[in-house]
């Protein structure tokens, strides 16, 4: 009976580490990522500078609110959407545009970075090197960066959800009233069988004397 009690216990115990854990997990996913300051790269030959920021949420793969600015020699260029039609965002390559109503024929970008952007690596570097990240002009001028020490940041972890914690609470609550109902039944049916087995030794033992009985009247 004790170790069925301990195995109920320790299924709880798990079950409550689950929900626990699910806690921690269930954030929103969208961060945004902030270049630091003198985030500066080499672009036709001549130093560029890129400052603001963008969003990204990984689970939707959804690049949003970005506002970079690239400035230096070859561009003076502020970037303001998000261009994943003109090549398919990843968690770790977006595509920019200066323009949301035609953004395929106007100045644009596609930055590369070297981490999945869903915080696990903070800050983060953008790749400067094999024509990963590209910046696009006007009259069709591609410049890839071939240097470089550009990084962006996020701000802050991703929030949780609201509503999460309660809902792991109540699996929790959940998980308890089930192992409780087992519990129950493992004592129930531990306790069913030692009265039976009381029984069976009681029957034994008013049975022998009168074995012994007949066995006397026989001699």
């Amino acid at each position: 009976m004790a170790s069925r009690f301990v195995r109920s216990l320790t299924s709880f115990g798990f079950a409550a580490s689950v929900c626990v854990a699910s806690t921690s997990a269930v954030r929103a996913s969208a961060l945004t990522w902030i270049f630091a300051p003198n985030s500066q790269f080499v672009l036709n030959g001549s130093l560029e500078t890129l400052t603001g920021s963008f969003t990204y949420d990984r689970t939707l793969n959804l690049v949003s609110d970005v506002n970079i600015t690239a400035t230096g020699a070859t561009l003076n260029q502020t970037y303001t959407f998000a261009d994943c039609g003109f090549m398919p965002c990843t968690n770790t390559l977006i595509t920019i545009a200066s323009s949301g109503l035609d953004a395929t024929s106007g100045p644009r970008a596609k930055i590369a970075f070297h981490n999945v952007l869903d915080g696990t690596t903070n800050p983060d570097r953008m790749f400067t090197t094999s024509n990963n990240s590209i910046f696009y002009a006007v009259g069709g001028n591609t410049y890839p960066v071939t240097a470089g020490n550009p990084t962006v940041s996020s701000a802050s972890a991703p929030a949780p959800i609201p509503g999460a914690g309660l809902y792991s609470w109540l699996a929790l609550i959940i998980a308890g009233l089930w192992i409780k109902r087992k519990t129950i039944q493992a004592l129930a049916k531990e306790t069913k069988h030692g009265v039976v087995r009381v029984l069976g030794s009681a029957r034994k033992l008013f049975s022998r004397p009168a074995r012994a009985q007949s066995v006397q009247r026989l001699t």
